[in-house]
């Protein structure tokens, strides 16, 4: 085995190798987009094929999954991944059958599941999973029933439930829980009612959320909420309206959102949010159009963005946000076309994508799952 300062020494050469190519792709001196070589392995299948699921990293290191549809429907059961076995087991099932619901960490290591719908019903209701006992308890029902909401962790401990449709369309609504006493209360409104948006804690402790389908628009609005006073207000605008795009937060403080659906077309632009100056500037176009994507910040501080669909076809594509002024990189193939899915960063820096459907007619929901592992 090699030294470990001439490791360190090469390691240090392979990366200065890769901004060098990134930056001639920029300069139009290379014909293709750089091909940087990572891994990707085939771990232990999913015990049961489920797409528009939630994927939650829990304290121990592992992954929840839960809820998401099958080929006949929306689905009640959950399971949790182990890294180190690769190996799933079953966590237990959902007092209700759902899929379009949120899953967040409590800061008690317990995981909150709201809303979401089932045979065509959009549910008011919300549920507990602990980790301790691998089951989960009935938690005290939000005021409003809603599917394809945002579900953001404050930095007071509540979550802050924003948007997104009942059975007549865009919510406006937003509601806060409360771990502590296990209660909901009313907080202000969005400007705009948006299904199919994102939101973001920034590093201010505000919430940004934006873009999403408004009646029958795509929104390239965005909002600020501010947990002092409960309410939201505008910021600066995307360039680009976009729905079903990814949102994530850098290591700068600023926020990187990818892609998404706006009237039809597929977008491949991506613009950055700097939250010091509330202004949305562009960085250059991701190589694949796309929506129904990934976006995972990784230990390095690039964005991996894995699979979708470019509008004709589920990907098998994977690129990486390099930074500003660099370049986007192709990051090798998943080992199978899929959308809808989830991807969790884990504690080793590995990133687990599981599950997600290929579209079709019927689309085809998958039980499979990768491991990427960046070799650089």
């Amino acid at each position: 085995m090699a030294p470990p300062k001439l490791l360190a020494r090469t390691g240090r050469a392979v990366r200065a190798l890769l901004t060098f190519l990134s930056l001639l792709v920029l300069g139009g001196a290379c014909l293709a987009p750089v091909q940087v070589e990572r891994v990707w392995t085939t771990v232990a299948s999913l015990n049961a094929a489920r797409w528009r699921h939630t994927a939650t990293l829990l304290e121990s290191g592992k992954v929840l999954v839960v809820g998401g549809r099958d080929s006949t429907g929306e689905i009640g059961t959950a399971e949790v991944y182990d890294a180190q076995a690769n190996r799933w087991t079953s966590a237990g099932a959902l007092a209700t059958t759902r899929a379009e619901h949120t899953a967040t960490l409590l800061p008690d290591g317990k995981v909150l599941i709201v809303g979401g719908r089932s045979s065509g019903v959009i549910h008011a209701s919300a549920e507990l999973y602990d980790p301790a006992a691998n089951s989960f308890s009935p938690a005290a029902p939000p005021s409003a029933a809603r599917a394809s909401h945002t579900a953001t962790l404050l930095a007071a401990g509540q979550v802050l439930i924003a948007g997104g449709e009942d059975s007549l369309g865009a919510l406006f609504t937003t509601e806060l829980y409360d771990p502590l006493t296990n209660s909901w209360t009313k907080s202000g409104d969005l400007a705009v009612a948006r299904t199919g948006h994102t939101a973001t804690l920034l590093s201010s402790h505000e919430v940004l959320v934006v873009g999403g389908e408004v009646s029958t628009t795509t929104a390239a609005t965005a909002e600020l909420f501010d947990p002092k006073t409960n309410l939201f207000r505008y910021t600066d605008g995307l360039t680009n309206a976009r729905r079903v795009h990814t949102a994530t937060l850098l290591g700068d403080g600023k926020v990187l959102v990818v892609g998404g659906l706006s009237a039809g077309a597929v977008r491949a632009s991506a613009e950055l949010y700097d939250s010091k100056n509330g202004l949305w500037t562009f960085v250059p176009s991701l190589l694949d159009s796309v929506f129904n994507h990934t976006a995972t910040l990784l230990q390095n501080g690039q964005v991996l963005v894995v699979g979708g669909n470019d509008g004709t076809r589920t990907l098998v594509s994977a690129e990486l946000f390099t930074g500003e002024g660099v370049s986007w990189i192709r990051s090798g193939a998943v080992k199978a076309p899929r959308e809808q899915h989830t991807a969790t960063l884990l504690p080793n820096g590995q990133v687990l994508i599981a599950g997600g459907q290929e579209s079709g007619a019927p689309p085809v929901p998958l039980a499979s799952a990768e491991l990427y592992r960046s070799l650089l």
